[in-house]
């Protein structure tokens, strides 16, 4: 029994401190606190980290937008324009709404498209738009037009009546406006093969294949109509016949149709006249006259074959005399005919009729060049028959070409020229001219009291601005200005501000020399030097002496500031020589010119700070002295130092090698940082800061406290709240966040880098020891706290067992 209690004890302790460890573990495993639900200590909320999977699935995703993206903007011609749009029904010449009058299967009808391109769609010559219409809805012939914007085609439009579409191919005018406005029409019949009963019939049109677009209104169609009695008939198709004749010219025919039934008739004549206009009768192989004879019977043709129907029957056909066949040619009539083509009259004599007998007669005539939309093109027949019952009858038909038409706008574009002087005080009288792409000038401006000018109606696109004739008193500038199609605004507006420079401005330029040599202590320095004037690098003979009795300091007065062509002059200095001194030059032509002097076994290295770009810079910099890439020396540069400085008695070499010496600036805030002038261009130094555009999203901003770097230091994302990886984001593929202090906490969902074995101090953990959290302290609390217990437990069982002993 003793040994029972002895072993389950032992066995109890293990089991206990085994229950520690896998507490520790699960904690880890399944805590609330791991990867997959983090508490923040930034944010409450849960944050979810990305599986690998994820990181991927999401990579591959933005690639293919990238893709998508890069195929949209190569795809710049011969794309699918989508456009804004309205259809409404008109009448069939387009000049005036439709207003529900009853349409029948012969009568025709308008419809009339108003559209815009949204400026997103920037459309490019070669681009298309198609309009296709429901198949309730007819296109008497395929037609090409032109939609223009007075004379300049804005669109070519093709028609294709098969097909029941309207495609408007754009031209380059579309890429010189922007909000573009057009407008076109159609003549329409309703498509009876599709339509047969009476119905107020609603109908859309598709754009692209892809959007319908509603057509306003309904139309008022009585299905197919049965043909009334009659006496006689005079039509015409409603769209010309073309033909190529013999000699390969095309020609424009209108195809005539008379139908005579006057019943039992003597000595019938008919003759037919044509009105005003260059047109006259026509005859061709292609398109004969046909003249018949026969019997009027009622019926309707089903499936090519015609089916009679005295009582219901819808149309009438010219029957022969049995009614088993279509009525035969007259060849005699058709004869008399062709005696009038040519002429603008004919007169055929159509003998006697029976009660139930009468005439078909088709024939052409010729348009003389192309049709005239809207002109009536007038016809009229007249017949006439002997015997009391027979009463004379006239009938007229005119044909008005109704062709599809179109008409579009778009916006004109503005140049805007604001002329000041050096001090931005604005000049009148400035004239400026102004070309095109093509050197083609295209207008001129003069610049108004308050100096500004405006040149309207331009095409969007490039242009060269050059100044002809400048303000009085100033100098006519050289230069030329350029004006891109992208700086134009949203008012379609470009600005320019063109500064004019006084033709008599003068500038003075000022000169002191210092000396390094030990005060003279050697009795070398001469009693005075000489300073040369270079303008634009090249010596003018222009000198200053320098010497004790000026103080060694001098200017350069009322020099020219610009050329002949209103360029500003660059103006430097140098020294003669001076035996055993070596000059070093500091400064420019604003700030003035500092000429040190140094014994010939020493060196001076001049640094000058030149500020480039408006508005307010810092007060100061500090530039710092390198020899051989240590920093030996620093100086701060700012206003009461005329912004330049030199670091004097240097020496030249070091154990035999010659010291090469660098400047360098620390780093400028939204400035950009250049320096000329090293070893073998005599260490002149400039350090010219040009500062930043204020457009964070500008490529050229380079700002920020690192010198300019496009890339921002490690070291300034140590902030409090940084959040740097929150819910969602994407890691890269080192899956490592960037708030490093975030990784030092192990907290708010960060995943660690590939490894996953870091500390929080960076260092690399053990690979026994890796986590999944990075925090293994409540794992060590909880197999210390079991395993003390386990030790106590064992403990009192061998003092119990020692106590009994004793008693024993």
């Amino acid at each position: 029994m003793k040994r029972k209690r002895k072993l389950l004890a032992i066995l109890m302790s293990l089991a206990m401190a085994w229950q520690g460890v896998s507490f520790a573990n699960a904690d880890e495993l399944a805590s609330p606190a791991s990867a997959s639900t983090v508490t923040s200590s930034t944010e409450t909320g849960s944050q979810g980290s990305p599986s690998e999977e994820d990181i991927r699935a999401e990579q591959a995703k933005q690639e293919a937008a990238r893709q998508a993206a890069a195929s949209a903007i190569n795809a710049t011609t011969g794309k699918a324009i989508n456009v804004n749009a309205n259809a409404v029904y008109v009448n069939k010449d387009n000049t005036a709404a439709y207003n529900n009058e009853e349409i029948d299967n012969y009568a025709q009808f308008g419809v009339s498209v108003d559209f815009t391109v949204p400026e997103g769609q920037t459309p490019k010559a070669g681009d298309s738009t198609t309009f296709q219409l429901s198949d309730s809805l007819k296109i008497q012939k395929s037609d090409s037009f032109q939609i223009k914007d007075g004379d300049q085609v804005v669109a070519n439009a093709v028609i294709d009546a098969a097909n029941r579409t309207v495609t408007l191919t754009y031209t380059n005018y579309v890429e010189q406006r922007s909000d573009i406005k057009g407008k076109f029409w159609l003549s329409l019949q309703v498509n009876s093969d599709k339509e047969t009963e009476a119905k107020q019939l609603s109908n859309s049109i598709k754009v692209n294949n892809t959007s319908d677009l509603a057509i306003a209104g309904t139309i008022n169609y009585t299905g197919i109509t049965k043909d009334k009695d009659f006496d006689l008939v005079k039509d015409s198709w409603t769209n010309f016949v073309e033909e190529t004749d013999a000699a390969g010219n095309k020609v424009y025919l209108i195809r005539y149709r008379v139908l005579v039934n006057v019943g039992a008739r003597t000595n019938i004549t008919l003759k037919d006249t044509l009105g005003e206009g260059a047109f006259s009768y026509y005859s061709s192989d292609e398109h004969p006259v046909s003249i018949r004879k026969g019997v009027w019977q009622r019926g309707q043709y089903v499936n090519g074959n015609w089916v009679a129907d005295e009582v219901n029957g819808k149309n009438f056909d010219i029957r022969n005399s049995q009614k088993t066949g279509p009525a035969t040619q007259n060849t005699a009539l058709e004869a008399q005919y062709k005696a009038a083509v040519g002429k603008k009259t004919f007169t055929l004599n159509l003998g006697n009729t029976a009660a139930d007998e009468g005439f078909e007669i088709v024939y052409y005539a010729k348009v003389d060049g192309k049709p005239v939309t809207n002109f009536n093109y007038h016809n009229e027949v007249e017949l006439d028959s002997d015997g009391a019952g027979g009463k004379p009858l006239k009938k007229e038909y005119n044909v008005n070409v109704q062709s599809a038409g179109g008409e579009a706008s778009g916006d004109t574009f503005k140049i805007k020229l604001k002329k000041v002087n050096e001090d931005q005080k604005a000049l009148a009288g400035a004239v400026f001219a102004v070309s095109n792409s093509d050197g083609a000038e295209v207008g001129r401006l003069t610049t108004d009291a308050n100096g500004e000018a405006i040149l309207s109606g331009l095409l969007r696109g490039d242009y060269t601005v050059k100044e002809v004739q400048a303000p009085e008193g100033y100098l006519l500038s050289d230069d030329s200005y350029s004006v891109k199609a992208d700086m134009f605004d949203v008012a379609k507006v470009a600005t320019l501000t063109v500064v004019n420079n006084k033709a008599e401005a003068k500038r003075n330029l000022y000169v002191t020399k210092k000396w390094v040599d030990a005060g003279d202590k050697a009795q070398s320095r001469p009693k005075q030097v000489t300073v040369e004037l270079l303008r634009n690098g090249e010596v003018i003979g222009v000198t200053q002496e320098l010497s004790q009795a000026n103080a060694w300091k001098t200017s350069f007065s009322n020099l020219p500031k610009y050329d002949e062509n209103s360029k500003a002059y660059s103006y430097t200095i140098r020294e003669k020589a001076v035996e055993g001194y070596a000059p070093a030059i500091s400064g420019t032509q604003e700030l003035g010119f500092t000429l040190t002097n140094t014994v010939s076994n020493k060196i001076s290295i001049p640094v000058t700070k030149v500020w480039s770009g408006k508005g307010d810079h810092p007060s100061s910099v500090t530039v710092r002295l390198l020899a051989d890439g240590k920093e030996i020396a620093k100086q701060d540069l700012f206003a009461n130092n005329n912004w330049q400085y030199t670091f004097t008695n240097l020496e030249r070499s070091k154990n035999g090698k010659e010291i090469q010496y660098t400047v360098t600036e620390d780093a400028v805030a939204g400035y950009t940082t250049k320096i000329s002038g090293d070893a073998s261009t005599g260490y002149t130094n400039i350090i010219t800061n040009t500062k930043n555009s204020q457009n964070p999203n500008d490529p050229g901003n380079k700002g920020g406290g690192n010198g300019g770097s496009a890339t921002p230091s490690r070291s300034n994302n140590r902030g409090g709240n940084n959040k740097s990886n929150t819910p969602g984001s994407v890691l890269d593929a080192s899956r490592e966040p960037g708030n490093s202090q975030d990784k030092a906490q192990g907290k708010n969902g960060s995943v660690l880098n590939a490894s996953r074995n870091k500390k929080a101090d960076g260092s690399v953990l053990d690979a026994s020891r890796s986590t999944s959290t990075g925090d293994n302290s409540r794992a060590l609390q909880y197999l210390a706290l079991f395993a003390t217990t386990g030790v106590g437990l064992l403990a009192w069982v061998l003092a119990e067992k020692k106590r009994k002993k004793a008693e024993k």
